[in-house]
């Protein structure tokens, strides 16, 4: 109810109104001015660890059409988004990006990022090209492409810290083969930019996978290492309820709230096994 409250004085600010969607009854559309859908709210059929929060669906082309020649101050507003709120996968029918909001404080996060953006829009001077084109469609941003940006950026130096942070070995198995040791986000850059070695571990690459997959995490409480029921038993069993390679340097280990909620995820993951 305070979610939903959040968001009516929302649309009341900005002048957008309301629309229940009706085939579904799982969400709320918010439209312009210009009657497109600039963002919609969902409270049900949401990813497994959503439930009983909210995700947004963001009309990133209806915003970009709406500020006309914003195109690419869209798509770094929605990059941060991604950055700094809990993921949630993409759905049909309109397959927009999403992310999700667990709080009161988050949502009044979006909804003030959001104002900014749309402020951006009164502070613009468009060019004659600009004023011409507002009826032109402008095409989607590439969320794929964003991510690749995201990869490349810092990564050299992020995996450098680390290495020199482990003395060279896999946080895990200890392994020192440099060639297949990997730098793994905590928190994942394309949540948020954070090249940070207490964001950071320096896993094996297949590790690093199942780390990022949330078949295996670390309970910050316990420093020991937690595998999923869904791996084999001869080959990445044997780490469960071992202990992690921590840094000597403390100020180079591993964030214990991030690492909560990796370990929230990778419980929540395992609650679906049944």
């Amino acid at each position: 109810m305070a979610a939903y409250q959040a968001f009516v004085e929302f649309a009341q600010r900005n002048q957008l109104e309301t629309y229940p969607i009706v085939r579904s009854g799982n969400g709320t559309e918010y439209k312009n001015y210009l009657n497109s859908t600039v963002f919609t709210v969902y409270h049900d059929r949401l990813d497994a660890v959503n439930r009983g929060r909210i995700e947004l669906a963001i009309g990133v082309d209806n915003i970009a059409i709406e500020l006309a020649s914003a195109k690419e101050t869209v798509g770094t507003w929605l990059l941060r988004m991604q950055m700094t709120h809990y993921p949630a996968e993409s759905k049909p029918p309109q397959w927009w990006p999403r992310i999700s909001l667990w709080s009161l404080e988050e949502i009044q996060r979006f909804c003030d990022a959001f104002e900014s953006l749309l402020s951006s829009k009164e502070a613009a001077l468009p060019s004659e090209q600009d004023r011409t084109a507002k009826s032109v469609r402008l095409p989607p941003v590439d969320e794929r492409i964003l991510r690749q940006i995201l990869t490349r950026r810092g990564q050299l130096d992020f995996r450098s810290a680390l290495l020199d942070a482990y003395g060279g070995r896999c946080a895990i198995s200890e392994c020192a083969d440099v060639e297949v040791l990997e730098a793994a986000h905590i928190i994942p850059h394309s949540e948020m930019e954070d090249y940070s070695v207490t964001n950071g571990l320096l896993l094996r690459a297949d590790l690093h996978t199942l780390f990022d997959l949330h078949l295996l995490s670390i309970d910050p409480r316990t420093a020991k290492i937690v595998v999923s029921r869904r791996l084999g038993a001869a080959t990445y069993q044997p780490f469960n309820g071992s202990t992690v390679n921590l840094p000597a340097d403390a100020t180079c280990q591993p964030d214990a709230s991030s690492l909560m909620r990796h370990f929230t995820l990778w419980q929540a993951s395992e609650q679906r096994i049944g």
